[in-house]
């Protein structure tokens, strides 16, 4: 993974189909170009990830943060999948069809940016925004990735709760589109990607809010740029 930045990007080709023509496969590449313009931020994202420790903040004091006088410390929000069904952050991201497909149908997409990959681009033409450089990561460290490649230096990450292979954690466990709250769920691959993310991003003050079933993977203990607070501690910090 390299640092990379929305001020560089000007958009990618995609392939969004084929034809095989006398034995040979014949790609249709089409432009999108970026259409996300966010380079005036305050440098302050909270990434809200699902996990069951979130409940303790009131997810409603986020959306509708000011940020002191001026708004000179307002958060930007990111967050993934079923949290649109709570809140409303600046920035959703989802790659599973089906949850696209849910939050399509619920008309989330028509007044809010949606972020997925090209399939559903394809899929919901003018209702979803492309996800730069199709990075291969679960949509909570894409979300994370994003903050990033925004150019926010100080990134709360909120609800990341990580998983031992214990039951299913998660605050929408149970509902459409998500596994039962007694299935056995590990984050081992998800704690390696956000590591490379805080690695990569080594001029990131990453701070991960702890509470309730959290816990802190040895990994990223090695992480010089990563470090823990209360939710109290992150209550105050942000001025909710």
């Amino acid at each position: 993974m390299q640092k990379l930045y929305r001020t560089d990007y000007e958009g990618e080709f995609v392939i969004d189909g084929y034809v095989l023509k006398e034995g040979r496969r014949y790609e249709n590449r089409e432009f999108i170009p970026n259409t996300i313009v966010n380079n005036q931020h305050t440098g302050r994202a909270v990434v809200i990830g699902n996990g069951t420790s979130r409940l303790a903040v009131d997810l409603r004091k986020i959306e509708r943060h000011a940020g002191g006088h001026l708004g000179k410390r307002r958060l930007q929000s990111y967050g993934c999948n079923a949290l649109y069904r709570d809140m409303n952050p600046d920035f959703l991201v989802s790659i599973n069809n089906f949850m696209v497909n849910e939050i399509v149908n619920d008309s989330y997409a028509d007044n809010n940016v949606v972020l997925s990959n090209t399939t559903n681009c394809i899929n919901h033409p003018n209702k979803i925004h492309l996800i730069p450089y199709a990075v291969s990561l679960c949509a909570g460290a894409i979300a994370l990735y994003l903050a990033c490649f925004d150019g926010h230096k100080n990134v709360y990450m909120l609800g990341y709760d990580n998983q031992g292979g214990e039951s299913n954690n998660n605050v929408y466990a149970g509902t459409d589109n998500y596994a039962k709250s007694d299935h056995k769920v590990s984050s081992k691959k998800w704690e390696g990607q956000i590591k490379r993310i805080i690695d990569t991003y080594d001029d990131v003050d990453f701070i991960w809010v702890a509470g309730g079933t959290s816990r802190f993977p040895e990994d990223w203990k090695y992480c010089v740029n990563l470090r823990q607070v209360t939710v109290r501690d992150f209550v105050l910090e942000v001025d909710l």
